[in-house]
């Protein structure tokens, strides 16, 4: 015959994770993404009881919340009596039996409708709450969220006044394998060829703007299409970019000075040696008039 006992109360709502809430009477929302979706719900009032090792059942405390199956792996981590029941049985044995008590406990099957937060409550298992700037329609027992003019739908989220223009195109954009032409992007836009991309692939680069594009295609797909330059790996440059399609330098590495090309090295001219140094890290020492003395012993 099996054993049943009651544990004391205090001892386990008060133990090591007695952090969690107590409260399992308030609403259990939980996240859903933006489509219908389909849902068990329940309100469970009831004495969760679970097996132990010995498999003597055990009275952990009483559940009293509106619980839908999406719900249950967040319940089991914050719900202190379904906590305890884990400690005392495992987590898939108390899952099996919370499982059993929304099927057995007058269940609802819930669609919830786009741009909506499901929220279980006690009397109403298949409630929810618009997100999104969303309205509940109707205003008593919804069924929908709806976005009510003049607000109009942008990304997703219901806004007053209109959508903002779309973001400018890119300064590359991919195209299908083939002929084709960019006259379309606009002015600067040249149809080049793909690096490592078969013979006929080609895509849209706007020349006049892109920094390894500057002036042309780095790969042509004619002879008499301009090869532009790649201004990132000019020599010396800290600060570069493209426009009208030429590589402007803005700030050179220590050591350069700007250039019509890009930058250059500097070039340091001794008066008395007559001697030019690129730079002052190769100036030799006896130049500031700094020799070596080796240490001598005492």
């Amino acid at each position: 015959m099996r054993l049943f006992r009651v544990l004391p109360a205090l001892s386990l709502l008060f133990g090591a994770r007695a952090s969690s809430s107590l409260d399992s009477r308030a609403p259990a929302p939980h996240r859903n993404d933006a489509r219908d979706l389909l849902d068990v719900c329940a309100s469970v009032d009831t004495n969760l009881v679970v097996p132990d090792i010995l498999n003597i059942l055990t009275a952990v405390g009483v559940i009293d919340v509106c619980l839908c199956l999406s719900a249950l792996p967040l319940f089991l981590e914050t719900n202190i009596v379904a906590i305890l029941g884990i400690d005392i049985a495992g987590e898939p044995e108390v899952t099996k039996i919370l499982t059993n008590l929304i099927n057995k406990g007058a269940p609802q099957n819930c669609n919830y409708p786009t741009h909506s937060t499901p929220a279980c409550i006690n009397g109403n298992p298949c409630g929810f709450t618009c997100t999104d700037s969303f309205t509940a329609s109707p205003p008593t027992n919804p069924t929908d969220c709806v976005c009510n003019p003049p607000s109009v739908v942008c990304n997703g989220v219901c806004k007053a006044g209109a959508c903002p223009s779309s973001q400018p195109p890119s300064k590359k954009k991919r195209s299908w394998v083939g002929s084709g032409s960019c006259s379309d992007m606009g002015p600067g836009w040249a149809a080049c060829g793909v690096f490592g991309g078969s013979p006929r692939a080609w895509e849209c680069v706007d020349t006049a703007h892109d920094l390894e594009s500057c002036g042309g295609c780095m790969f042509p797909l004619t002879a008499y299409s301009p090869e532009g330059k790649d201004c990132s790996i000019l020599p010396g440059v800290a600060d570069v970019s493209c426009m009208a399609g030429e590589c402007v330098v803005h700030r050179c590495l220590p050591g350069y000075k700007p250039a019509p090309s890009g930058c250059v090295r500097k070039h340091y001219h001794h008066a008395i040696s007559q001697t030019e140094y690129a730079d002052e890290e190769d100036v030799p020492a006896r130049v500031y008039g700094l020799e070596h003395v080796p240490l001598g012993r005492d």
